[in-house]
């Protein structure tokens, strides 16, 4: 059995390993934005100091939401193109179909081509404006020297 100043020594160094860990990672985090803000070159200077904090946490916040939309859009080719895969390449038989006359059963397995097309078209479509948001916003990345 552990003695009551075994624990409290064991989370002390359990505390203390958690601080270091956050005060490692917050290191990290700072030199990543350094040298972030270090790509903007001397026009940096022009916001050191100002009174653009209001229009910097506007253009964070506008940037984080265009990447979270293209990837939000991304998972959604995802989950579609799963859809559209697990989807049976004809209309399967439903309960009553043995009853309908022929015509209602083509204009049911016309629907079902329609549908069918209509999702791959959208897929299509989708990932078109996938790509072209995926090449614009990495065109704003620049390679750090």
């Amino acid at each position: 059995m552990q003695t009551p100043m075994d624990l409290v020594a064991r989370h002390q160094q359990e505390v203390a390993e958690k601080a270091a860990a956050a005060e490692a990672a917050r290191n990290a985090n700072v030199e990543t934005f350094t040298r972030m803000w270090l790509t903007l070159g001397p026009d940096v200077l022009k916001l050191a100091g100002t009174m653009h904090d209001g229009e910097i946490a506007q253009a964070k916040g506008s940037a984080a939401a265009r990447w979270n939309g293209l990837v939000g859009m991304e998972s959604q080719i995802q989950r579609e193109e799963a859809t559209l895969a697990s989807r049976p390449k004809n209309r399967p038989a439903q309960p009553g179909d043995d009853v309908l006359p022929d015509r209602a059963l083509k204009q049911r397995d016309e629907e079902w081509q329609d549908k069918t097309k209509y999702l791959r078209d959208s897929l299509a479509a989708l990932k078109a404006e996938a790509a072209s948001e995926r090449r614009l916003l990495e065109s704003y990345i620049t390679k750090a020297r």
